[in-house]
């Protein structure tokens, strides 16, 4: 109509792409599968603007044509999150897991069978076992200022009644159960200092509770949450930072 209107089509690649010998859609498609297996059939099939159950008969027709191996949705999935790894590998040759596993939204150690090195052996890069060497120590000084955290601490309340530390129970070690005047209570220590109490630690607590017999629980850390106290059902949880041990022989003896 264009033609014979003497008027110049205005759409020309569009009019290239649908006058395309079938033969040479075909080709496209399949050589387009096989330099990218991760890619979806729609992602493919969109970017050459192809319909490929027209051509094909069925989506293992093309990746047989195209000698590679049929990946699902779950598998295309993997390989994608494996390549973004190793991108960001690439270009952050000092990475943790943890950095990786932020940035990338996934679990390395989920998505390479030999974890973190395999990530870093498939990016070309050499593991820094430096840096592990150092995480080490810095491991062993976060739990040597734990354990003197622990030790002051148990100090101090052992003025307020009976300490008996890392007391076994059901369902793990309490830190501290304190005896005082009949009453047992269980206390948690916590010496974080980036991190805010969660909720979970809380819990564990109220599970020592239920498994000493006893409806109250202290957890004591460097600074406390908004929230510092809880019920769960009869028994109540307080959180208190180190500077206010004094208030426990008051709230024990006040029978709350």
């Amino acid at each position: 109509m264009f033609e014979s209107a003497g008027i110049p089509y205005p759409r020309k690649e569009f009019r290239a792409l649908k006058n395309r010998e079938i033969k040479s859609r075909k080709k496209q498609l399949i050589d387009a599968v096989r330099d990218n297996p991760s890619m979806s059939l729609k992602e493919i099939s969109g970017k050459l603007r192809i319909h490929p159950y027209v051509l094909f008969k069925n989506i293992k027709e093309i990746y047989s044509l195209a000698g590679v191996n049929y990946l699902g949705k779950g598998a295309k999935r993997r390989m994608k999150k494996q390549f973004a790894v190793i991108e960001y590998i690439k270009n952050n040759n000092f990475a943790t897991q943890r950095e990786i596993n932020n940035s990338c939204k996934t679990h390395v150690q989920l998505l390479f069978k030999k974890g973190i090195f395999e990530a870093y052996e498939r990016a070309g890069i050499s593991f820094p076992y430096e840096r592990l060497r150092l995480h080490g120590t810095a491991i062993k000084a976060i739990k040597d200022n734990a354990r003197m955290f622990e030790e002051e601490i148990a100090k101090k309340l052992s003025g307020y009644g009976t300490v008996n530390r890392l007391v076994k129970t059901r369902r793990g070690f309490a830190d501290i159960i304190l005896e005082r005047k009949g009453r047992k209570v269980a206390i948690e220590l916590k010496n974080y200092k980036s991190h805010e109490i969660s909720i979970s630690q809380v819990k564990q607590l109220n599970k020592y509770l239920e498994d000493i017999t006893s409806n109250l629980g202290f957890l004591i850390c460097l600074k406390k949450p908004k929230r510092d106290s809880f019920l769960m059902g009869k028994n109540k949880i307080i959180i208190l930072e180190d500077s206010e041990l004094h208030r426990i022989p008051e709230i024990i003896d006040k029978g709350l």
